[in-house]
């Protein structure tokens, strides 16, 4: 989602702008129901990802900020079935113009799923929070713990 010909890491992939290689145009207005998504949209429209994939998603790889600051971090967490992948600062990760912001914003990889079953997994691999202190924050009284890509 939100890719170009240009940038896209996918052979499909849905283009913000005309594209005659994209699959559809406007993620917004495309259908996300019975696909494995994989976005890295402006971190403008997180809120409204949130939301589309709230409505129509099933899994995704959003790769996004941690930002507690912001009312769509912890929607995003309530649907969090992995632990979040923070990505290594390397300058061949990201095109050169998204190298800005994983300078910036220290960029992860969060794994979304509506699927409750899916969800209950990962929540019941949590510890309690008063067990240990979490840099993402808590669902339900459990500790978020995120790892690096690489170790």
């Amino acid at each position: 989602l939100f890719a170009t010909r240009a940038n896209n890491r996918c052979r499909y992939y849905i283009s913000p702008i005309p594209d005659p290689y994209a699959h559809s145009v406007d993620a917004f207005k495309s259908s996300w129901k019975d696909w494995p998504l994989y976005a890295f949209p402006p971190f403008k429209l997180l809120a409204q990802v949130r939301y589309k994939f709230k409505l129509e998603g099933s899994s995704m790889i959003l790769i996004a900020p941690k930002s507690t600051e912001y009312a769509w971090y912890p929607l995003m967490l309530s649907v969090l079935a992995a632990p979040p992948l923070l990505l290594p600062d390397w300058s061949t990760l990201l095109f050169p113009e998204s190298q800005v912001l994983h300078n910036k914003y220290q960029l992860h990889a969060w794994f979304l799923y509506t699927v409750a079953s899916t969800i209950r997994r990962y929540r019941n691999t949590l510890q309690s929070q008063t067990v240990q202190a979490s840099r993402y924050g808590y669902v339900r009284g459990k500790s978020i713990q995120g790892l690096p890509l690489f170790s």
